[in-house]
């Protein structure tokens, strides 16, 4: 049985259960070997449909692709060039929406493609690090939001906390690709 053989029969979705779990347990601990993870079938697949219930994946990268081409050919040709280090990504779609009254924010469109990969390795990455970030942590966290966070904060002032911190980083991603 050929080593690709083998990789197929291996689960990787119970193996980021598995390192959740050990993360959960010893915060300290160092993972390796994760590539693995992001390209096997399965984690691509799921990955996909996660790319293919997101709203955004209407929109078209600069490949002129929408969710509606997600297919298994598409998955096969992915896990194939990530398997043999042939994945590149390609160049972004930018658009530019409305900030303010006279404003733009730039917005950097990657392909379909693209955004499975990019699911797969956020999958693989919130899987380790979700079970260990705090409870008052909110941003850009799965099933977390403002709203949720500003009821922690008015919890905190009926329970007596007399500070609050506040910060906005203005700019912040307008110059990061």
């Amino acid at each position: 049985m050929s080593m690709e053989e083998l990789d197929l029969m291996y689960d990787p979705l119970s193996e980021l259960g598995h390192l959740r779990k050990l993360a959960r347990t010893d915060p300290t601990k160092r993972f390796d070997k994760l590539y693995r993870l992001v390209c096997h079938p399965d984690m691509l697949a799921v990955a996909a449909e996660r790319v293919r219930q997101n709203t955004g994946g209407r929109t078209a990268g600069i490949d002129g692709q929408t969710r509606k081409q997600i297919n298994p050919e598409l998955l096969r040709q992915l896990t194939d060039e990530l398997a043999h280090g042939r994945y590149h990504p390609q160049a972004v779609r930018r658009a530019y929406i409305p900030k303010g009254k006279t404003g733009r924010r730039a917005l950097g469109i990657p392909a379909i493609r693209d955004r499975i990969v990019q699911a797969a390795v956020a999958q693989v990455l919130e899987g380790i690090y979700e079970p260990i970030f705090r409870d008052c942590s909110y941003g850009f966290r799965p099933k977390r939001n403002t709203i949720q966070a500003l009821r922690q904060v008015a919890q905190a002032y009926r329970a007596g906390a007399t500070w609050t911190i506040e910060g906005d980083l203005v700019k912040c991603f307008d110059h990061t690709s």
